[in-house]
């Protein structure tokens, strides 16, 4: 009511509408709450435009991001869904552009369509002009341009434009900022690491990146800048929790209607939970994950040393066997590296084990010779394992296991049905990258997915494979060193 109030005063009364115009132009969320429109595209919504009034958790954000944007600051927004968090930055982006003289902003998203397409309701185009159309004449420039992935501002020389994630993301301008929205799905583009370039490239034409998504696994750039392994960055959490019309109810509905994946990424900001299609569906870390007091390296344990030979990064594992358990406590995770440089560190590691023998599984490619090398992976860890005093049996197959046997068997070992889903395989806390490797690898058309996560997983799965093959096999031999 009082915005209708509002609008119809300043209809009749040119000094009153100067004076609103004032209020707008000094105060953002005066100029949102008053003047900006939001529309629900749900069956159940009634009437689908709407007047958006933010919330006080949505207050806090869109002042937050104005604060990020004149200070020049990255900011990270991982989100439930339906937390108005995409409109919220549209509003500041069209704030700025409406009242603020010379500023210029990029929003971009993963394909074209998602950044301007009539009809599409995730596209970010359309909502700008549905909020732009609303205004009143007043407040709109008196010369601007609306047109495909471009509205410009001549009088206060600010435009907004778009773009899709492509290689040339970003390169053709300089931007006050840049919306990078869903930007955990940006890694699925189909080339390799985009994610990644449109991040860097962004960093030189423009000061202020904002990365807005919800969680979708940590095989992609928004998990690794929100981990803060690679730089320092400022994170907003909107969790469903903030908002006040989300209760338990809520969630128990929302549980009840999402399968659990859909739930970690939608609804619960769980980035280990959120992978749909995981390999090791069976994997629950709260099961399989063993803490510094749940287990004691035992010196006179048999070793056994799972090898994947990526050579970034070249990924081994250690695991002991006791009571038909698997318990793996040592990872070897090196980038641009040879065999001959892990095994040298694995022999100096375990210099003082007293038990020397020790089992290797692995890629069958480790069998063969390469240009690195006169010898072949295996040949070179059997040679240094042997100087080093150690006993080795060498399990590697001929060929490698189909993905759906290694699969199998894996998933079988996690929750094994023939003796009361019980668990045979766990990994502990000093294994960070094989612990992200088994959460996040994927399935694709019943193989695994090839997207680099899957490294540590493969060497791993190759030792359970071959140890505990679901299917029926003819007996292993060995070749004992």
């Amino acid at each position: 009511m009082q915005r209708l109030m509002l609008i119809k005063k300043a209809k009749s009364d040119d000094s009153y509408q100067a004076r609103i115009y004032a209020a707008c132009q000094k105060d953002i969320m005066f100029w949102i709450n008053n003047f900006c429109w939001t529309k629900d595209p749900r069956p159940d919504a009634n009437p689908k435009v709407i007047p958006f009034i933010a919330y006080e958790f949505q207050e806090e954000f869109i002042l937050n991001l104005k604060k990020h944007i004149l200070e020049g600051k990255d900011v990270l927004v991982e989100k439930s869904r339906d937390m108005g968090a995409t409109w919220c930055c549209l509003y500041v982006f069209q704030w700025f552009w409406l009242f603020q003289e010379g500023y210029d902003f990029l929003v971009g998203s993963q394909s074209q369509d998602d950044v301007d397409q009539s009809g599409n309701p995730k596209s970010l185009f359309p909502r700008l002009r549905l909020n732009l159309e609303k205004q009143p004449s007043w407040i709109l420039p008196n010369n601007y341009q609306n047109s495909f992935l471009r509205i410009v501002n001549n009088d206060l020389q600010s435009t907004i434009v778009g773009e899709a994630n492509t290689v040339n993301f970003s390169r053709q301008g300089r931007f006050s900022a840049i919306m990078f929205d869903e930007f955990a799905v940006w890694s699925e583009s189909g080339r390799k690491n985009s994610d990644e370039q449109a991040w860097t490239a962004a960093g030189d034409a423009s000061p202020c990146r904002i990365a807005v998504s919800s969680a979708k696994g940590r095989n992609n750039k928004f998990y690794r800048l929100r981990s803060q392994e690679e730089q320092q960055i400022d994170v907003i959490r909107l969790h469903w929790k903030l908002h006040p019309k989300k209760d338990k109810a809520w969630y128990a509905q929302e549980k009840a209607r999402r399968s659990k994946s859909e739930l970690a990424q939608e609804v619960d900001i769980d980035y280990a939970a959120s992978v749909r299609r995981r390999a090791a569906e069976n994997y629950n870390p709260a099961i399989h994950i063993l803490r510094q007091d749940e287990w004691r390296y035992n010196p006179k344990a048999e070793l056994q040393l799972q090898c994947d030979f990526n050579v970034d990064p070249m990924c081994w594992s250690v695991s002991e066997s006791s009571r038909n358990e698997d318990i793996t406590f040592k990872e070897y995770t090196i980038k641009t590296t040879v065999t001959e440089n892990v095994i040298k560190q694995f022999c100096y590691d375990f210099q003082h084990h007293q038990n020397k023998i020790i089992y290797i599984y692995g890629d069958a490619s480790g069998k063969a010779r390469s240009t690195r090398s006169r010898h072949s992976d295996y040949e070179i860890i059997k040679r240094y394992l042997n100087l080093n005093g150690w006993k080795v049996y060498m399990y590697h197959n001929k060929f490698n296991p189909s993905h759906e046997d290694r699969i199998a068997a894996v998933n079988k070992r996690l929750r094994d049905w023939e003796f009361g889903n019980k668990a045979f395989e766990y990994i502990t806390e000093d294994c960070p990258k094989l612990t992200e490797s088994v959460e996040q690898t994927q399935t694709k058309d019943g193989g695994i997915l090839k997207d680099g996560m899957e490294h540590h997983f493969d060497g791993w799965s190759y030792r359970i494979e071959k140890k505990y093959p679901v299917k029926r096999r003819e007996a292993t031999t060995y070749i004992r060193g």
